[in-house]
């Protein structure tokens, strides 16, 4: 949360899960698929943005479309279906793509 706040995105997300605001623990699924249902958005309409495997393995359990920005931790092996390399390219990426239509 602390970093979106920093870069001026808060406002651009629905919502927002972090530690400090969530019940369950990724890999958990739980808590993605709690927000999901909370907001009546199908997985299929979802996107979770992370930086660590445990992000994209709770993407993917969930049935997520994940995007990965590369710095955080533990790349090792983790695989989301899209890597950005910062913010910038995130926002030109949803600006671009996912307000398209």
């Amino acid at each position: 949360l602390q970093t979106l706040r920093a870069v001026g995105l808060e406002s651009r997300f629905v919502d927002v899960r972090a530690p400090e605001n969530s019940r369950s623990r990724k890999p958990d699924p739980g808590g993605l698929l709690e927000l999901l249902e909370q907001r009546h958005v199908a997985p299929s309409d979802a996107i979770l943005v992370g930086d660590s495997s445990n992000d994209f393995e709770a993407g993917r359990a969930a049935g997520v479309f994940t995007i990965g920005i590369r710095g955080g931790y533990f790349h090792e092996g983790a695989e989301p279906d899209l890597w950005v390399d910062d913010f910038a390219t995130l926002i030109d990426l949803w600006q671009n793509r996912f307000n398209a239509g």
